[in-house]
């Protein structure tokens, strides 16, 4: 039993391993990683489905999906910004500051609509031929398995 958790976190850390080289070398000037979902699942989830054709273990298979799919769901979190750590990260860096002083610095700092907007292009999520933005037919499958899973977890839309 204690192999097949070793076996998993194995997969989980190989895909890992290759997520950030492949990061470090495909990332744009801008920050910006073409196809970021495309590869965030093929490395965590398709790899492990390959591992699993050569070496077969569904319950190793079963707990590989399972972490993968946990951090393909936490990535977005993790990798955009946050503007709770940005605050921290501000009154870390500049000390005390006023909410005020702090409105300015994030304004200043901080577009999270352009930031998501870049984001959502690059990974062919969103529609651009327009002045307006659309969801694409993938980014419209990616948001209806979301809103599925927020209405599983009893969640409502943007929050939790």
């Amino acid at each position: 039993m204690l192999s097949l958790y070793f076996s998993a976190l194995g997969q989980f850390f190989i895909s890992l391993g290759a997520q950030i080289l492949l990061w470090r070398a495909i990332r744009r000037a801008d920050g910006v990683v073409p196809g970021q979902i495309m590869w965030l699942f093929l490395l965590f989830l398709a790899g492990p489905i390959v591992h699993f054709l050569f070496a077969p273990d569904l319950s190793r298979l079963i707990l590989a999906l399972g972490l993968g799919c946990v951090y393909i769901m936490s990535f977005p979190a993790a990798a955009a910004k946050s503007p709770t750590l940005l605050i921290i990260d501000l009154l870390d860096r500049h000390g005390a500051l006023s909410k005020s002083e702090l409105e300015k610095y994030l304004n200043a700092d901080v577009s999270m609509v352009e930031d998501r907007l870049r984001d959502l292009k690059a990974d062919g999520l969103v529609d651009t031929r327009a002045e307006k933005f659309r969801p694409s037919a993938t980014g419209r499958l990616i948001g209806y398995v979301f809103w599925y899973y927020r209405r599983v977890l009893g969640l409502p839309l943007g929050e939790g």
